[in-house]
């Protein structure tokens, strides 16, 4: 299978609403694809939910926002 990358964004509220986005990258990409997410924090107990589940089925390299475009930090 060939290199693949994905760009998403999501915007999460209730953590109940997790599942469904993690489940469809799941079911749409393959182990070699990179996927690029870019998400608002809204909470910090999802995001913390959010990490775990990324983690389990994905490595994941986190953005420093030192590293990033102030433009685009809220």
């Amino acid at each position: 299978m060939e290199r693949f990358i994905a760009f998403s964004y999501l915007k999460v509220y209730p953590e109940h609403l997790l599942d469904p986005p993690v489940a469809t990258l799941n079911a749409l990409f393959g182990p070699k694809t990179t996927i690029v997410l870019g998400y608002e924090l809204r909470s910090t107990n999802v995001h913390e939910k959010m990490m775990n589940m990324w983690k389990t089925n994905y490595e994941v390299k986190s953005i420093p926002k030192s590293k990033t475009n102030p433009k685009y930090i809220w």
